[in-house]
């Protein structure tokens, strides 16, 4: 006799099959990208960009440059490189990269042209990837939520990073799921890689303030994951070669002109947040006034770190 199904068994079994819909979409994404860019079949590029290349600000001075994408540029200009792990040789020769967060994926379209053997994919929860006639065949992306779990089988990727995902969208709880399932899909002997904000030193009250506000509502309470994040790497029985770097930098006119364009990144990407957490208050361009004056007065800075690790072979 069969029993009947009851509710809660068909919504358990209707995400189950979203799970393998999605692990079955990502596998062929994946594979597509493999065989149009066929490592055995194409030429090295042994001239790729490594992270010693001089980097310059002056093309993000164009007023027309996509504003989605100066934050990355603006990173890549202070650590004069992409990513700290061991890796440009692998790069070179050809790996698999999944990239975390992606957003516009600006850091993976720099890293495909980079270095045009390996295979870069991009996760994030919304669709704001680049158009299909911007893209390199090296390159895919794929929209899902990755605290519902990355959609890739065990030890997949060569190389997984996540950038600035933690800083206001994660408590210290979903950090450590996320970092469990990176792990999980990066091959042994493959890289883990986190870069993160660490927020302001020398910041004026208003500055401060809204800060504080992002990380309550944000991550639904006060504690600051990102601080968490480099004990939680060092000591994860999975990771071996532990690395920890960390570079600050101007925010303002007084900074010259990374201060500047740094000022520039904040309000790209200040207005919508201040606007979510104010219910469209329509004082925004007084506050973003008050911050801009009190980086200046109080010669503000703001930091970010890279933490790295090799996942062990056991």
């Amino acid at each position: 006799m069969r029993l009947p199904i009851t509710k809660k068994k068909r919504q358990e079994k209707s995400q189950n099959d979203d799970s393998i819909n999605m692990v079955s979409i990502s596998k062929h994404v994946l594979l597509t990208l493999q065989q149009q860019n066929n490592f055995n079949e194409k030429s090295k590029d042994n001239n790729s960009l490594s992270p010693s290349k001089c980097y310059s600000l002056d093309d993000l001075e164009n007023d027309n440059f996509n504003l989605l994408n100066i934050g990355h540029y603006m990173c890549r200009y202070q650590w004069q490189g992409n990513f700290s792990s061991p890796i440009n040789e692998n790069l070179i020769n050809g790996i698999r990269v999944l990239d975390i967060g992606c957003g516009a994926g600006s850091w993976i379209l720099d890293m495909a042209a980079q270095y045009p053997s390996s295979t870069f994919l991009g996760l994030d929860k919304l669709d704001l990837f680049p158009s299909s006639d911007k893209r390199f065949p090296n390159t895919g992306f794929i929209q899902a939520n990755v605290l519902d779990g990355i959609p890739f089988p065990d030890n997949t990727f060569d190389f997984v990073c996540e950038r600035f995902l933690a800083f206001t969208a994660l408590t210290g709880w979903q950090f450590t799921y996320l970092l469990n399932e990176m792990i999980r899909v990066c091959k042994p002997d493959g890289w883990i890689e986190i870069m993160e904000y660490r927020g302001y030193e020398n910041a004026g009250p208003i500055a401060q303030a809204g800060l504080n506000q992002i990380h309550r509502t944000e991550t639904a309470n006060s504690e600051n994951t990102v601080d968490l994040i480099p004990q939680m790497m060092k000591n994860h029985l999975s990771l071996a070669d532990f690395k920890h770097f960390e570079k600050r930098g101007p925010i303002g006119a007084w900074g010259g002109q990374y201060g500047s364009l740094m000022l520039k990144n904040y309000k790209s990407i200040g207005k919508s947040i201040y606007l979510k957490l104010h219910d469209d208050d329509p004082d925004y361009d007084e506050f973003i006034t008050s911050v801009e004056q009190e980086f200046d007065r109080y010669k503000t800075t703001i930091g970010n770190f890279r933490c790295f690790a090799r996942k062990r072979t056991q």
